[in-house]
């Protein structure tokens, strides 16, 4: 029997089924944490937007500047403190320890 080769490789990248490239996996978040650093996806959805979109919209507004901001167009890298949001959303608990009763 006559065994069919295998596909040739393009670039030295090598798509896996899954979409991922070989070699590369994609980063996990374990089910009920948040990263430190959130890109806008990640920050969009942690502050309970709507969109990514109208997340971008408020922020400066409502959110706050981004934490890190580098680079220009499709390739602009954006991302979040979690702890800003959290100082936000809730300034009591980011105050430190309550006072003892």
């Amino acid at each position: 029997m006559i065994e069919n080769p295998p596909p040739p490789r393009r670039r030295g990248y090598d798509r896996a089924v899954d979409g991922e490239i070989a070699g590369m996996k994609k980063p996990i978040i374990p089910a009920g944490s948040w990263p430190a650093l959130l890109r806008e996806e990640y920050a969009a959805a942690y502050v309970g937007e709507s969109s990514v979109q109208t997340f971008l919209a408020r922020v400066g507004k409502m959110w706050p500047a981004p934490f890190i901001e580098q680079g220009t167009g499709k390739g602009k890298y954006r991302v979040w403190r979690k702890r800003d949001f959290d100082e936000i959303i809730d300034p009591e608990s980011s105050e430190g320890d309550p006072e003892p009763l």
